[in-house]
């Protein structure tokens, strides 16, 4: 079966998964070294820090959009959310 059929089912999974580790009550980190596509990126998301390595090449990014599809697990809402107070460490 394909991603999509399974939708469904994972969904609902993924969701209640990344909703725990967001409110997991000791800090979550995520150690990103290198790219983070989709539900890579969405996990990093829902931890409590994100640190990513200082090189040109990493990149981060929800592709489901590229497809025209809406990232199910939460990358949406926590994305904007992040990234508007995020700042560089240099």
């Amino acid at each position: 079966m394909s991603d999509a059929a399974n939708a469904p089912k994972t969904s609902p999974l993924g969701r209640e998964l990344f909703r725990r580790v967001d409110r997991f009550p000791k800090p979550v980190i995520a150690a990103l070294n290198g790219h983070a596509f989709g539900g890579g990126l969405e996990l990093a998301l829902a931890c409590h820090f994100r640190i990513m390595v200082d090189d040109p090449q990493a990149s981060v990014g929800l592709t489901e959009l590229n497809l025209g599809i809406i990232p199910g697990w939460g990358g949406t809402q926590r994305l904007p959310r992040l990234v508007a107070g995020a700042r560089p460490w240099s």
